[in-house]
């Protein structure tokens, strides 16, 4: 699950700075993309649900190139997380992965949930699970987009003021 990030630069006098010295506006831009790109990374990691910590530990900022940024975690529940996951359609797997537990089963580990059953496996437990998923659906629990939403105002700010400072440094 992430979100990507692409900024398009309209502005007359950012393009004539452009054209004279690219790599310092792209720099300045850019720099002001990691800083703002950053302040959403660290929210949406303080405000996603926490199991076993590996979505706050596995969200991540990525540039892709310097004008183009992408937020995101690659745990395999994250979307389910962000979204939620309507009834219907395929219950979670619940096979190990790559020799770890499922995500489920790691899930139940980490919550110390027990059957009422004694009797009743992990793996059994982590199936009835699976299948109340996919017959009631999960709620969404978003943590990127308000992560988004309360600091993007910051990070145009922070893009419009690093590329003044390169407009400045250019000369124009």
């Amino acid at each position: 699950m992430t979100m990507r990030l692409n900024f398009e630069i309209r502005d007359r006098q950012v393009r004539r700075a452009l054209k004279k010295a690219p790599k310092v506006v792209m720099r300045h831009a850019s720099n002001g993309l990691r800083r703002g790109a950053q302040d959403i990374t660290d929210q949406a990691r303080k405000t996603a649900p926490v199991a076993s910590h590996d979505l706050r530990d596995r969200t991540l900022m990525r540039f892709i190139d310097p004008l183009t940024v992408v937020i995101g975690s690659n745990v395999n529940y994250a979307q389910f997380v962000e979204h939620g996951r309507p009834p219907g359609g395929r219950a979670p797997d619940i096979r190990p992965e790559n020799g770890s537990p499922s995500s489920l089963v790691q899930w139940i580990r980490d919550k110390r949930i027990s059957p009422y059953d004694q009797s009743m496996s992990e793996r059994q437990l982590a199936f009835v699970i699976a299948r109340s998923i996919r017959e009631k659906g999960i709620e969404p629990q978003p943590y990127l987009r308000p992560a988004l939403d309360d600091n993007f105002d910051n990070l145009t700010r922070l893009i419009r003021e690093g590329i003044a400072a390169g407009i400045k440094e250019v000369g124009l």
